[in-house]
C-alpha cells in the first residue's frame, strides 16, 4: 500500500490505521533524513504509530491527518536526538552495480552534501527535507513544525540559497 495523494490529504480519523500502514516508508525515510540511525528510526516509526492510535481522539481535523502524524514523528525524533546529541545525517549507499571508482566519487559527493546540510539550522534542514524529499505543501510543513507559513517559505529559500552557495551552485534541483 502506498501513500496516495487522497490519503495524504485525508482528514478522516477513522482512516488512521490505513494511513499509518501506507506511510511507514515515508515516515522512516524522513526520520533517517532528520538524522536518526536506521534502528532508532524504526523505533520512532513504531512509537509514532502507537502514539497516533492512542491519541486519535486528539486529532481535530484542522489539517491533513498525515501532517498530524508527521508532527508526532517530528516530536519523537526531537526527543531521540536530544537523547543522542549530534547524530549525523545518514550516508547514502551507492548501488551495488556502481563501479568502485564511481562509488568513491559518489561517497565524496555524499559527504559534501552531508556537510552542507549539517551547516543548515535544524529547522531549515527539516523544511528542506519535508518539501524536497516528501513533497509536503507549505501549509503541511507549517502545521508539522508549528510555525507560520511565511517562515516556512523564508526558511526554505534560505536553506536552498545556503546549499547552493556551499555546493558551488550544484544545488539547483533543490
Amino acid at each position: 500500500m502506498s501513500l496516495t495523494p487522497a490519503l495524504r490529504e485525508c482528514r478522516d480519523a477513522a482512516r488512521l490505521p490505513e494511513l499509518l500502514r501506507a506511510s511507514l516508508d515515508s515516515l522512516f525515510r524522513l526520520l533517517r533524513a532528520w538524522g536518526l540511525a536506521s534502528e532508532v528510526a524504526e523505533e520512532v516509526v513504531q512509537e509514532t504509530c502507537c502514539l497516533a492510535l492512542e491519541r486519535r481522539q486528539q486529532y481535530r481535523g484542522a489539517g491533513p491527518l498525515f501532517a498530524w502524524v508527521l508532527k508526532i514523528a517530528y516530536r519523537q525524533a526531537g526527543r531521540r536526538r536530544r537523547q543522542r546529541k549530534n547524530l549525523p545525517l545518514p550516508e547514502q549507499l551507492a548501488a551495488r552495480l556502481v563501479p568502485p571508482e564511481k562509488r568513491a566519487m559518489l561517497r565524496e559527493e555524499t559527504q559534501r552534501v552531508k556537510a552542507a546540510m549539517e551547516r543548515l539550522s535544524e529547522r531549515e534542514r527539516s523544511v528542506l527535507l519535508m518539501r524536497s524529499v516528501e513533497g509536503l505543501s507549505g501549509r503541511e510543513i507549517a502545521d508539522v513544525l508549528e510555525i507560520p507559513i511565511g517562515t516556512v517559505w523564508s526558511d526554505l529559500s534560505r536553506a536552498r540559497g545556503q546549499l547552493k552557495a556551499l555546493l558551488g551552485g550544484a544545488g539547483d534541483g533543490l
